[in-house]
Formats: structure tokens, sequence, C-alpha cells
């Protein structure tokens, strides 16, 4: 009798270790992937991480105004005065139609365009809380035109660009100003301006054959 007492009193304290093995490797398995997770997710998920996106966050605002040109078209510097309010900053831009305005945190960005029928063309333009200019790129090619039919804040920090022809510009402005385009054929964005695919996908006609 005293067997089978000793032998069912080790069975169940050899069970109980088992457990608490068990019990132990689940728990340093648990804690290990926690470390992993605070390691990797912390920057983004962190209250300062929120608060930056959320103050940076791009927001349209409508206090800003291009001084107007006189006289002939061509005689017009590359440039317009940013009137902020109506008042003159002394801050100049390139471009001669504000066609967007929105606030990037304390930065702004201003998309332009230049007032010409058959080869307009955009500008976005990224300046800081001093309204100098951080980064410019340049939205167009020559012998075509470009029209902003209409934008949109898409993320935090990225605007969409509804241009004709169904052709879409996604901004990115952080630092500096990150242009994707997308035409309707295509699957998904890619980096603006694309040579390869813009060689690729050029037709060339000889300027003695005209049919």
């Amino acid at each position: 009798m005293l067997g089978k007492r000793s032998y069912l009193k080790s069975y169940l304290s050899a069970t109980k270790e088992s457990q608490k093995s068990k019990l132990r490797a689940a728990l340093q398995t648990a804690i290990f992937w926690k470390k992993i997770l605070v390691k990797f997710c912390w920057r983004s998920c962190s209250p300062q991480s929120i608060f930056s996106r959320v103050m940076n966050s791009i927001e349209a605002t409508g206090t800003f105004t291009l001084k107007r040109h006189h006289g002939e078209y061509q005689s017009w510097p590359q440039e317009s005065e940013l009137l902020l309010c109506g008042n003159a900053t002394g801050k100049h831009i390139p471009g001669y139609v504000l066609e967007a305005q929105y606030s990037c945190g304390k930065n702004h960005l201003l998309i332009t365009s230049w007032d010409c029928l058959f080869e307009d063309s955009l500008e976005i333009v990224l300046t800081n809380e001093s309204l100098d200019v951080i980064d410019r790129k340049s939205v167009g090619a020559m012998y075509t035109t470009t029209w902003l039919e209409r934008h949109e804040v898409v993320a935090v920090d990225q605007l969409l660009l509804h241009c004709d022809n169904e052709f879409k510009i996604k901004v990115t402005a952080r630092a500096d100003v990150k242009l994707e385009q997308k035409l309707s054929t295509d699957p998904s964005y890619r980096l603006y301006p694309d040579k390869a695919f813009a060689l690729k996908n050029a037709q060339f006609t000889k300027w003695w054959k005209l049919w």
C-alpha cells in the first residue's frame, strides 16, 4: 500500500514539475515576443510618434495668393511673389496661378501652374515656416499640357492630384517632396518622373511623315 502511495505521490510531483516547466517555457516565449514587438513597433506606435504625425499632417488652407503680373506674357518673370492674407511677404515661388495650398505642420505645400493654354505644367513647392523653398518638383513635359482637375488628402503626409487624361500624381511631403505617378492603365504607382518608362512608351513620328 505504501508503495502505491509513494508511486502516486512521485507521479503527481512529476506531473506538477512538467506543468511548471511548460508554463515557464510559455512565459519565456511570451516575454521574448513582447520584447520583439516593443522593439520594432514602439517607434510607430509611441505617443511621441503619433503626436508628431498629427502635428505634421496635411491640411488644406487658403491664406496664400500670388501677386499678379502685368504686361506681355513673354516678359513675365519665372516666379511670383507670395501674398499672405493679401500682404506682401517678399518671398517668391515658381508659377503664376496658385492651384492648391496645404499646411504640413510648420511647412507649406503649394501647387502652381503657368497659365499657359497649350503647354501648361504643375509646380509642387514645399516651403518652410519662413516661406523659403525647401524642395520643388515639376509635373509636365514639352508639347503636352497637364491640368489639375482636383486634389485630395489620402494620408497624413500624402496628397493625390487628379490631372487630365486620368493621370494621377501622389505627393508625399516630409523633409522633401516625393512624386509617384499612375495612369489609368497602370496597376500601381511608380516613381515620377520615370525616364525609362517615358522612353519606352514615347511615339516618335518623322517630321516629314504627315499621315
